[in-house]
């Protein structure tokens, strides 16, 4: 992806049109830390007052809770730097049933003692554009499951990268970096072949204690170099510095915002929060709800990042 600017103009435009596209589908409910302006302050109560269908539009702040996803709903922060779910005590986010086809994108992830994201069985969510960071186990766990895993930062926690135990499904991961976990990258239980039952595709791994455990293997189009992140840390900068190998490396016919071939990583990919740039903090449709046929005024307001 090359350097590029956008306007606060486009960049409310970007959003209103990820937000708008949604009401075709089902209700935009909105979280902020305040829980003011018809907004919810926590975002299991917003999950919870959802429908299928709906978007859990999440604004920047540091989210205190463990989160539990049983619905068709969007769960979409407002990029991954100003949007955090931090969970001390248990598995930060939970898909169990109910929640195939649910999306989850654009957060900072981290869990004190457990997992960063847990799939339960038989489920098939995707989980997009995430860093899932210094998680006291694995960064994803992934239990006789199916999810897609795309454009993620999966960045030094305590157990693997992403393990599965697997069933007869078979998880799709792609264009994401796994780095720095102080176990593996890959790891496997259960008495299935990991390298037949994952798809894993266009890859970076890098720094793992052990990249590759219990039979995985690197997968087509993947790499084993070093992401070179501009900051690498827990909450650190996780953009490609120039001359990054993950540049133009993601899967092919992906593309990232400004049309280029996806990288890989956080800022690739067509699910990307295309900034930099500022991002819209609050969002009011007066009147609300809108009456078919009503007029209607937009009020948002934006701040820099």
């Amino acid at each position: 992806m090359k350097a590029r600017k956008i306007s606060f103009k486009m960049q409310v435009g970007l959003v209103l049109m990820v937000l708008l596209a949604s009401t075709c589908f089902g209700t935009t409910i909105c979280v902020n830390t305040t829980g003011i302006g018809g907004c919810y302050s926590s975002i299991q109560a917003a999950i919870n007052a959802a429908a299928a269908g709906d978007t859990v539009k999440v604004m920047p702040g540091t989210y205190n809770e463990c989160i539990t996803i049983g619905k068709r709903i969007v769960l979409m922060g407002s990029g991954h730097e100003v949007t955090k779910i931090y969970c001390y005590a248990a598995d930060a986010v939970i898909f169990v049933a109910g929640s195939n086809s649910a999306k989850l994108m654009w957060f900072t992830i981290q869990s004190g003692v457990g997992n960063g994201i847990d799939v339960s069985i038989d489920l098939f969510p995707y989980i997009f554009n995430n860093v899932i960071q210094c998680c006291g186990a694995s960064g994803i766990w992934v239990n006789r499951a199916g999810p897609v895993i795309a454009n993620n930062v999966i960045y030094k926690n305590t157990w693997s990268g992403i393990h599965f135990t697997l069933g007869p499904y078979s998880p799709l991961v792609y264009n994401n970096v796994i780095c720095n976990n102080l176990s593996c990258g890959y790891s496997c239980g259960g008495s299935y072949s990991c390298p037949e039952d994952v798809r894993s595709l266009n890859n970076c791994f890098w720094a793992n204690a052990t990249n590759f455990c219990n039979g995985h293997v690197l997968g087509p189009g993947g790499i084993v170099q070093e992401p070179q992140f501009v900051n690498v840390k827990c909450d650190g900068d996780f953009h490609l510095a120039t001359g990054s190998p993950c540049i133009d490396k993601g899967r092919d016919g992906d593309y990232d915002c400004d049309g280029t071939r996806s990288d890989m990583g956080v800022y690739g990919g067509p699910n990307a929060y295309c900034g930099p740039g500022p991002v819209v903090t609050d969002l009011k449709l007066i009147p609300s709800p809108v009456v078919r046929g009503e007029t209607f005024n937009i009020q948002a307001k934006g701040a820099t990042r």
